[in-house]
Parts: structure tokens; sequence; C-alpha cells
């Protein structure tokens, strides 16, 4: 990274005031001879004057402390024109500022540091760009080996040392890495707010850098892309272990928000096809219309062995309710084929379950109770059969 101090350094040059400041990033060079040249800055930029505009102690003051508040890295005033030496007004306000100072002497003209300077900087770029590409490579890579979320951001948390964090836009968290660890929980409830405050607003798409203090310069929330021009659909969080976020970090941020993308949308296109298979099977199974052995057939891919037990729940909205229940049979590590169907007459949403679960009367007392929650009252069947039998009668649970 290049710095004042090591710019200064390679220059053969010397500060003369603010050495506190030695490591402050340069992002830019810039060359000015106006009194106010501030609006001209956005930070950051090392500043190179010949301080024309500069006479008496209260212009140089002044001068200084606008390049201060505005978070200039540093200044070369180069003397043998309007200066023969560093102003001591000039100095003294860069001490009390920390802002650091140097002489160009008349000998070596502007363009020898901004040369160097340009050259470091460029360097750099390439690097980061560089190493970004591998990073980038290695994620599309996981995304065609199908590795799942969770690979993907091991490899972002990975690259900028740190935690990578995906919510959808609900602020429920799809997948973390690492698992522990990482921002506390007011932090994160924090940058949820944020999130959300922004996603009515044209922001939605922009990346931002968390408010909570315990995540300054450290963190950044990258929006993960939809449908083009549409809103986000969920939100990649990263938090640097290592300190503040520099270049490289920020773009792969940005790059990972994009894989994470591709790989939402990835799991979405199967598990639609999935559910649009199981939808086939479930009816072609309540209808009785397969044999036994190839009912067997089509159940075992979705982890139903001999043994099944079928699960019916009437819900307002059967279809709404598939990824729920889709989601609380996995997060109780049981395999199931789950579909709305028709058969009885009306959309009802059904489940076919490996039988060595349990009791199914248990399973589906308890996935009642869960689907209530947010699908509000639920009524449930189930009953055990074998896998070639799941079109066996219906027993309500007690």
């Amino acid at each position: 990274m290049l710095t004042v101090g090591s710019l200064v350094g390679d220059c053969g040059l010397e500060l003369a005031a603010g050495s506190d400041g030695a490591e402050r990033p340069i992002r830019w060079v810039h060359i000015s001879e106006l009194e106010d040249p501030t609006p001209w800055l956005s930070g950051g930029e090392l500043l190179l004057t010949t301080g024309i505009q500069l006479k008496g102690a209260a212009r140089q003051r002044r001068f200084l402390a606008r390049l201060a508040e505005r978070d200039v890295a540093g200044l070369g005033l180069g003397t043998g024109f309007e200066h023969e030496r560093l102003p001591k007004p000039l100095l003294d306000e860069a001490k009390k500022r920390g802002m650091p100072v140097f002489e160009v002497p008349y000998e070596m003209p502007f363009i020898a540091i901004t040369e160097r300077a340009f050259a470091r900087l460029v360097n750099e770029q390439y690097a980061v760009l560089e190493r970004a590409a591998q990073v980038h490579e290695r994620l599309e890579r996981l995304v065609i080996e199908g590795r799942g979320l969770e690979a993907i951001l091991g490899s972002v948390a990975s690259a900028i040392g740190g935690v990578a964090i995906v919510q959808d836009t609900t602020g429920r968290e799809l997948a973390r890495h690492p698992g522990k660890g990482g921002p506390g929980a007011a932090a994160l409830k924090a940058l949820s707010a944020e999130a959300a405050a922004r996603r009515a607003t044209t922001s939605a798409l922009t990346p931002f850098e968390p408010q909570h203090e315990s995540l300054t310069g450290r963190a950044l929330a990258v929006p993960v892309p939809g449908r083009r021009g549409g809103p986000p659909v969920a939100w990649l969080f990263v938090v640097s272990e290592r300190g503040p976020l520099g270049a490289f970090e920020r773009l792969t941020a940005r790059q990972g928000s994009m894989v994470v993308g591709l790989e939402l949308m990835r799991e979405r296109v199967v598990r639609e096809t999935e559910r649009r298979l199981a939808g086939d099977v479930l009816a072609e199974a309540l209808g009785g219309r397969l044999d036994s052995d190839e009912l067997r057939g089509r159940l075992r891919p979705f982890g139903i062995g001999a043994e099944a037990a079928v699960l019916v729940f009437e819900v307002d909205d059967p279809h709404a309710g598939e990824r729920a229940l889709e989601l609380e049979l996995a997060n109780a590590g049981i395999a199931a084929l789950v579909a709305t169907s028709a058969a009885a007459g009306r959309p009802l949403l059904c489940a076919v379950i490996d039988g060595r679960v349990g009791d199914p009367l248990e399973v589906a007392g308890s996935l009642r109770s869960a689907l209530a929650g947010t699908h509000g009252q639920v009524r449930a069947a189930a009953s055990a059969v074998p896998s070639t039998r799941p079109a066996a009668r219906w027993r309500q649970p007690r």
C-alpha cells in the first residue's frame, strides 16, 4: 500500500511535520495552486503546491486546516518559488492536526513525485485485480460444482480475512462462514435494520458501510442482485477481522455478491424443478397409478425407504407453505417429498417422509405447530404405510 511515508522516503525526502500520519494511504496525487482546493478533493489525496496563494500566517493556517478537514493524506510544498522554506505557521498547524507535510526542493519537479506515485498505484491496482480474478474463478467453480452457499461464503470469508453472512430481504440468515464468531447480536441487528431501511429506496442496489461503531471501517454490506433492475434478493455482509477493508476486500465482496446471486438462482431453479417433480410423483403415488417397484424407485431419490408416512396439512395457501414445510423437515433431518396435491378435491399440503423417523402422528403434530406460526390455523393428518402404498387412508393425529 502506498503511504505518505513510503512515497516521501522513495523520493529521498523527509517529513517536516505530522510524522504520526506517515502511514496514511495515498489514493491519488493532485497538484493545485488554489487557496482553497478542497471542492475538487474527495479525501485520500497527496496534494502538491508551491503555495503561491499562501501569503501570510492566517492564510497558511486556514489552508492547512481545510486540507485536514477534507481528510487529505498529506501535503508537499515546493520551495524556491514563493517560499524559500516551509512556513512556520503552516508547520505549526500541521503538527497540531497531525497532517504529514514535507518540503519539495526546487531541484525536484513535481512530475518526479507523481510518476513514482502513479507507478506504485497502478502496480498495486493491477495486483488487486489479479488477486480478485483468482478469487472470482474459485467462486465460479464452486457454483459450477454445486458446492453450495456455505462453500461460497467460506471462500469469501477466507479472502477478506473475516466473516461472510447472507441474509434474505426479511433479515433471515441463510448462511454464514465461519459458523461462530463475527459481529455481535446488536451489531448484526443494526446491520439488518440498515439494509431493511434501504429496501424501498433508490439506494437499495448500492453497497454501504454500516454505521454501527463496532463495524466502522471494517464491514461492507453488498446487495445480492436478482432480476435485472429489480430489488436485491438478499444481502451479503462481510466483516474483516484483520482491520479496515482495503480495495481487494471491497472488490471481493462485490464479486461475492454476484456469485451468491448466481447460487441462489441455481438453488431456486433446482428447488422449483424438484418441486414440480415431487408434485408429479405425489400425484401418481396418491392416485395409485404406479406399480410397487416403480413407485419405490421414484421415492428412493427423496430418501424414502421401504416404510413411508404420509402427512397432510390443510392451510390457507398450500403452495406458499411448501418451502416452510421443506425447511422444517430439513432442520429436523427428515428426508421427504413435499408438494401440493388436489387428490382430495381441494389443494392440500402433503409430504411423504421416510417411515423410520418415528411416530408419524407426533411428527405431523410438531410440524403443524411450526407451520401455525406463519400460516395461521393448520389441520393435519398422518399415516404410516409401505412406500409401495402411500395412497392408504390417513389418520387424524390426536
